[in-house]
């Protein structure tokens, strides 16, 4: 969260942004795994929810900083998901969920902003099958976003 927040301090960036039509906000799992040291194994709760206020703060910036450049264009945010979708732990899962409510506790707070679950669509599925690296979606990964987003969304 705090690299977004950078680029939108860039001009070149800034410069585009009164001219969107739709902003689309994807971040908080970096966030919430290097809180952790990098992965989930120990889990470190302390460090977790610390991150989490962090991330919080860092959200609610960007979000400010994107209504203020362009008032019109519609936010949404997308929730976190678990990276280790193929990993039964009921733990992960936990501070994922905890992430998410209070990601949405906040959308709610904001005018023209709304919050898109994506933990939903990885449960159950193939690490290999969905994600390009330990972290983040391959291109069939990022279609079930698109889908959950035309779904949750009218355009």
């Amino acid at each position: 969260s705090n690299q977004l927040q950078k680029q939108l301090m860039k001009p070149d960036v800034t410069k585009d942004l009164p001219d969107a039509d739709l902003f689309i906000i994807n971040i908080g799992t970096n966030d919430l795994i290097k809180s952790n040291g990098g992965d989930f194994k120990p889990l470190h709760h302390d460090k977790i929810m610390a991150a989490k206020e962090e991330y919080l703060d860092n959200l609610d910036e960007i979000i400010d900083t994107l209504h203020t450049m362009n008032e019109d264009a519609p936010i949404l945010v997308i929730g976190l998901y678990n990276p280790y979708p193929d990993r039964d732990s009921d733990k992960i899962e936990a501070y994922v969920d905890d992430w998410n409510e209070t990601i949405i506790k906040e959308v709610k707070k904001k005018e023209n902003v709304k919050y898109v679950s994506s933990n939903p669509l990885f449960k159950g599925k193939s690490k290999g099958e969905y994600f390009s690296d330990s972290l983040h979606p391959n291109g069939k990964g990022y279609d079930l976003i698109a889908d959950q987003i035309m779904d949750s969304y009218t355009f």
